[in-house]
């Protein structure tokens, strides 16, 4: 303990920057689910976005599409990923203006499949440099 700190045990900043690295690149190794699931989404969503009959369909796939974005952008931000974090936030802003609208048009459609590829080529390219 020390007690310079409140009585909180010493840390090695060394040792915390390695076991922060360990988390990071554990982060980019495991993302692999959520860009296949996000793969899936956007194959799924773009056969019912343009569906007028069925848009509760859709705001069920956009739910799911801004959960995933979201979690990916908190843990992004976490490790300092500005490229990941951006494009995720995006995705989630341009879904969730699509839920709150109830806009299910082509054009609003189309927007959030081109962020959801996007997404994932960052996505991809990240993965691969820790591979």
């Amino acid at each position: 303990m020390s007690s310079t700190d409140g009585g909180l045990p010493d840390h090695d900043p060394e040792l915390l920057e390695r076991q922060f690295e360990s988390l990071r690149r554990s982060f980019y190794q495991n993302i692999g689910p959520d860009v296949r699931r996000l793969g899936e989404l956007a194959r799924q969503y773009a056969l019912v976005s343009g569906n007028e009959p069925q848009p509760s369909a859709a705001t069920g796939f956009e739910n799911d599409i801004a959960a995933i974005a979201h979690r990916i952008r908190g843990a992004a931000a976490i490790f300092g990923d500005a490229s990941i974090s951006t494009n995720a936030a995006e995705l989630e802003r341009i879904v969730g203006g699509a839920i709150t609208a109830r806009s299910h048009s082509m054009d609003t459609s189309v927007t959030i499949l081109r962020s959801i590829d996007n997404l994932i080529e960052v996505l991809a390219r990240c993965r691969a440099d820790f591979a």
